[in-house]
């Protein structure tokens, strides 16, 4: 069966001391038909120039590959909403620039949406680290027991929950492009995740 577009993007800002090592985790995906897109939201440091030799060098491995850079800084959600303007994958997963992919995540996240009617966006389990390269120290994964049952109630207990606290953790999360068509709410200027959770888990979508 062919293989449905991702769109997978990343967005960027003064992170060229991890940029490259995020970039190579979305190459080293076992799943191929991938759209790269990073979003640079007007980085100070190396972080452009760093982005533009790596994929002078992978572009080939993409079904499609950009970078936008932005002329000012615009936030976290207007970074992320030119980027989604500019995709056009059946499904779109963010990756922030100093985080990482299991080799297998896009895999199994595309084969666990499939194969559920109406649903628009999953969560996968995310590991936190501190460091780079081998240096990496990993923490206690998520979900953890605590917060793994809110994952099987219906979306309107879950936005109770998430009206207490935020048990998504966004690097997990993994859209269908029908989630977030419209693109994140401006108002939030550097918070893009939580108002979305609230807003699909209040409109009926868990």
């Amino acid at each position: 069966m062919r293989e449905e577009l991702v769109s997978v993007i990343v967005p960027t800002y003064n992170h060229e001391k991890f940029v490259v090592e995020c970039l190579e985790s979305v190459k080293a995906q076992d799943y191929k038909n991938i759209e790269l897109i990073v979003a640079d939201d007007h980085s100070s440091d190396r972080t452009v120039e760093k982005i533009d030799m790596w994929l002078s060098k992978n572009r080939e491995r993409f079904a499609e590959c950009k970078i936008i850079v932005q002329h000012e800084n615009s936030g976290t959600t207007g970074n992320l909403n030119s980027a989604l303007r500019e995709s056009g994958g059946t499904y779109i997963k963010f990756i922030a620039g100093d985080d990482l992919l299991h080799e297998s995540a896009l895999k199994e996240l595309v084969s666990f949406a499939s194969s559920r009617t109406g649903i628009l966006w999953v969560s996968g389990r995310v590991i936190p680290f501190i460091g780079t390269g081998t240096g990496k120290k990993f923490l206690k994964p998520t979900p953890s027991k605590r917060t793994a049952k809110y994952f099987s109630y219906e979306a309107e207990t879950q936005f109770r929950y998430l009206c207490i606290d935020n048990f998504v953790r966004a690097a997990g999360v993994f859209f269908r492009r029908d989630a977030i068509e419209n693109g994140f709410d401006e108002t939030y200027r550097i918070l893009e995740d939580y108002p979305t959770w609230l807003k699909l888990t209040q409109a009926g979508h868990p």
